[in-house]
């Protein structure tokens, strides 16, 4: 996802990314390429981002599962409060009950 070692920073290039899908890596377009991301950047800020731990989708102690592998999600975790991004690859619209959530 990052390009640090070839001078790049990491962020979402094709069509401004997918700010959901972003999320689930902490990622979000630049501005101003692709749209404006300033509404999830006070998004964030409003709910203290910077002071959770990121418990990534492929992180086995994610306190959230989706039992999906073409939906995912990552947890922001903080004192208190958890923040959940959720990025969808499904070719159709799901409606059923493919996410649960457990107590850390």
């Amino acid at each position: 996802m990052s390009g640090i070692p070839y001078g790049l920073t990491g962020e979402m290039l094709q069509n401004g990314g997918n700010p959901w899908r972003g999320m689930l890596y902490g990622m979000t377009n630049r501005l101003p390429w692709s749209g404006d991301p300033r509404p999830i950047w006070k998004a964030w800020d409003d709910f203290g981002i910077d002071k959770t731990r990121m418990i990534g989708y492929w992180d086995p102690e994610c306190p959230v599962k989706t039992h999906r592998d073409d939906i995912l999600a990552t947890a922001y975790v903080g004192e208190g409060k958890t923040l959940v991004a959720v990025g969808s690859w499904a070719a159709k619209r799901k409606r059923s009950n493919w996410i649960s959530i457990g107590r850390r």
